[in-house]
């Protein structure tokens, strides 16, 4: 099997006499491609050496590659590359739902990451303000964000000075329900067949 090469690619499909190499390369819009047979070149090898030179070529005077990263897509609802909102709903709490807001990106390894900072806990502009700087800064780390938003909030940002100020105290209860005014929804338990319920002694 052939090693697969970055722009070029085999030709040979059985009962064809026509073999040799394909090599493409898209930028900026534009497609181009060149095929390199290897009867013309005087074999396999050669055909593959003039396709690699060629395909060299071409991606030295190319335009650089285009990706998506740091640019702004249809799909973005907040106007901040890489911040987008969040709704939680815990099934275990009736009509209990939790608005955020989620910063993710994705590391030079190609390792995606994200951190999200809710409204009910920070305030809804300082969880913005917390997530823009998590992505600006591509940190993943609650604390260190924290403290940066804390020492920017010296500079005149009062939601964020306020939120930062309230962080430390908000510490949520193990088991507590995290949504404020939403009530615990009650299961009940099916009563074992076989067994009846004991008599009331009072009725006695």
């Amino acid at each position: 099997m052939t090693k697969a090469l970055k722009g070029i690619t085999r030709i040979e499909y059985e009962g064809v006499t026509t073999r040799g190499w394909m090599i493409r390369i898209t930028r900026g819009g534009v497609r181009k491609q060149e095929f390199f047979n290897d009867r013309t070149y005087g074999g396999k090898a050669k055909s593959l050496k003039a396709a690699k030179e060629c395909y060299a070529g071409w991606a030295e005077n190319a335009p650089p590659i285009q990706t998506s990263r740091d640019k702004k897509t249809s799909r973005n609802s907040t106007g901040k590359v890489g911040v987008h909102m969040v709704r939680n709903v815990d099934s275990r709490w009736k009509n209990a739902e939790s608005f955020g807001y989620c910063a993710s990106w994705v590391t030079s390894e190609g390792e995606r990451r994200k951190i999200s900072f809710a409204w009910q806990r920070y305030g809804k502009k300082a969880a913005w303000d917390l997530a823009c700087l998590a992505r600006e800064n591509e940190l993943a780390d609650r604390e260190k964000i924290v403290a940066m938003c804390a020492s920017k909030a010296g500079k005149g940002s009062k939601p964020v000075k306020s939120a930062v100020k309230q962080i430390s105290a908000v510490k949520p209860t193990k088991g507590a329900n995290p949504i404020k005014g939403a009530k615990p929804t009650k299961v009940k338990r099916p009563v074992k067949s076989g067994k009846t319920a004991k008599p009331n002694r009072a009725s006695k």
